[in-house]
């Protein structure tokens, strides 16, 4: 007589289930998340409204907001986006990376942009926006 094999069905009692098998994030990868939703809870929280800047720069520059947002390489176009991420940055208080998601570019262009504009220029641009 042949030996009956005993293998153990999907929901018997020997087989062990693997639940950890599915995704596993690591540690740094959650903290990035937790980072980033952090971050993005604290620079939504106030009132600040980038638009208001954008409207100011665009009538100083005499551009439109979609040339300020766009990719070319104009002069005027650079100046004013500069200035703009400026003000973001600086009257926002939002990041670099919470920038560059608003804007679709890499922080770092966000920080170098930051860097070139004068901050005269942003203060006087402040003080158009509140008045």
């Amino acid at each position: 007589m042949a030996q009956k094999r005993d293998t153990p069905g999907i929901n018997a009692p020997g087989r062990r289930l693997n639940m950890t098998s599915t995704v596993k994030t690591s540690v740094s990868a959650k903290r990035q998340l937790a980072k980033k939703l952090v971050n993005e809870w604290r620079n939504t929280a106030s009132d600040f409204d980038p638009d208001a800047y954008l409207k100011v720069i665009c009538e100083l520059f005499d551009v439109t907001p979609e040339e300020v947002s766009g990719d070319r390489r104009f002069p005027s176009h650079i100046k004013a986006r500069h200035l703009w991420w400026a003000c973001i940055r600086e009257y926002g208080k939002w990041s670099y990376p919470f920038i560059g998601d608003y804007v679709d570019r890499e922080h770092t262009t966000i920080m170098e942009g930051v860097r070139r504009a004068p901050i005269e220029i942003v203060r006087a641009i402040h003080e158009v926006v509140n008045e």
